[in-house]
């Protein structure tokens, strides 16, 4: 069996002791990139530990009909990253549309290599509207209410 490639990034870890500090982090990924070297793009990669802590202290400051987590599904998230010109994808908290609270949820849109929203065909491309902007609600808990 093919050994998972380790690619190193800078990131958050945690420790009660320290708090939140930077740190090198290594990601198994399950194929073999095309050149092995660090992770570069937007986003700071965290470690398991300092994800744990970061979702405690909102878990403890939530109110009942807060939303604990939004789950997107595979075919959701590579359909944006497959847009023409897609480098990444945004997220917005916006309300459901099926509550009666305002409860929030995200949606996402993908994004060009400026981060501007493709929400628009580009210059010499022939295809519909829809087919550059995708945006999806998930699927969240507690359901809307």
């Amino acid at each position: 069996m093919a050994k998972h490639p380790n690619l190193l990034a800078e990131g958050k870890d945690y420790a009660p002791e320290k708090g939140f500090f930077n740190n090198d982090l290594t990601f198994n990924l399950p194929a073999g990139p095309t050149i092995p070297g660090p992770v570069y793009g937007v986003g700071t990669p965290v470690s398991a530990t300092a994800f744990a802590e970061m979702k405690s202290r909102y878990q403890k400051n939530k109110k009942p009909n807060d939303t604990e987590y939004v789950t997107f599904g595979r075919e959701a998230i590579l359909s944006l990253l497959a847009q023409y010109n897609c480098a990444g994808i945004k997220f917005y908290f916006v309300e459901r549309h099926d509550t009666t609270t305002g409860q929030l949820t995200v949606a996402m849109v993908g994004v060009d290599p400026n981060n501007n929203d493709l929400n628009n065909v580009p210059i010499g491309v022939t295809a519909p509207m829809e087919s550059t902007l995708a945006a999806d609600f998930g699927v969240g808990f507690p359901p809307s209410i």
